[in-house]
């Protein structure tokens, strides 16, 4: 039961005594339609279940995790467990209408709603609360959360905000649940602290990066939706904040983040080699919880070959946002599931 601590990474492994009461405790507990239902109602019965059931060792680890200004930017939970019956994985990225059981949905909105406050897109993964991220059938190569190529290092949502008048940072936290490991066990996140980055970092670098010079653009989920002039937001800096417990935005794979100088450009390539050398890699784990500061820690995927016959990798995610307020005016059809192109 021992916690293990570096500058990244915190593990919490609960042991079985622990696991055992929160998922029985959970087969009580049935929301036919899922949190796609009533957002609201399935966010406090799951928030109660979670503070009378989980573990008080688990709940005061997250809670001081969150409110310590110097935590590691990630903090891994094992033990959890999973659903039981768990369906096959789905292949159309969507919540598989045979998974009958709530567990896992209920813990990732109950340890989102201790962070802040939970979110979705109407644009991204069928405008689900909480998305099922499976590689898609015909879109394995896809540069997107429905692929299962290589993805590169990257911030959540990394230039949404730049669509708000004043700019916010959208997604301040993931929470990510590890329902089954792919069967070559290829797949995994990586993860590197932009802390454990800087000091690796030339101050020429690190100057530049702090310079308005870069061009960042959203997700192609969401840009897909956005007209022409606002789908890229320009003269950005990629570190904002104090010198050493910056915050950081980026997105190193495709067309979402460029330089635009030579300056920026060179830049960009000196920190992705530096976050490939300080990677911390977090393997598919069934029943492991994943906590991630998405404004310090960018994350990446490691490429595996999906087989499309059930057995792939399958995680669930759900963002967070600090606060609701300026984000009002993409609170269409849902307070939860925003609308930026709407």
């Amino acid at each position: 039961m021992a916690i293990q601590f570096t500058r990244t990474l915190h593990r919490l492994e609960l042991d079985f005594g622990e696991m055992s009461r929160l998922a029985e405790s959970a087969l009580y507990l049935h929301f036919p339609g899922g949190p796609k239902a009533d957002h609201e109602l399935f966010l406090q019965n799951s928030s109660r279940w979670w503070m009378e059931f989980a573990p008080r060792r688990l709940v005061d680890t997250i809670h001081r995790w969150h409110i310590d200004p110097d935590r590691p930017g990630v903090l891994m939970i094992d033990g959890l467990g999973i659903d039981p019956d768990l369906p096959p994985t789905p292949t159309d990225g969507r919540r598989s209408p045979n998974k009958l059981t709530t567990y896992s949905e209920q813990v990732l909105v109950a340890v989102a709603g201790m962070l802040g406050q939970p979110i979705g897109f109407s644009d991204e993964r069928n405008g689900d609360l909480v998305a099922d991220l499976t590689p898609v059938r015909g879109k394995a190569a896809a540069l997107t959360n429905e692929g299962a190529g290589k993805l590169g290092w990257h911030i959540e949502h990394n230039a949404t905000g730049f669509l708000l008048d004043p700019p916010v940072r959208v997604v301040d936290y993931l929470v990510f649940f590890h329902l089954r490991e792919d069967p070559r066990g290829e797949a995994r996140t990586l993860v590197s602290d932009i802390r454990d980055v800087l000091p690796l970092l030339s101050p020429s670098v690190i100057e530049t990066l702090r310079r308005p010079e870069f061009v960042l653009r959203p997700p192609l989920q969401v840009r897909g939706s956005l007209p022409v002039e606002r789908r890229e937001a320009l003269n950005v800096a990629i570190l904002t904040g104090p010198s050493e417990n910056p915050h950081v935005r980026a997105a190193m794979y495709g067309d979402l983040t460029a330089g635009l100088t030579d300056a920026a450009q060179a830049a960009l390539v000196e920190l992705e080699s530096v976050l490939d050398a300080t990677q911390r890699q977090v393997p598919t784990t069934p029943g492991r919880l994943v906590l991630v500061d998405n404004r310090r820690v960018l994350h990446a995927r490691f490429p595996y070959q999906p087989a499309f016959d059930g057995r792939d990798r399958w995680l669930q995610r759900v963002m967070v946002t600090t606060s609701l307020e300026p984000l009002r005016h993409w609170q269409r059809d849902s307070a939860r599931i925003l609308s930026p192109g709407a």
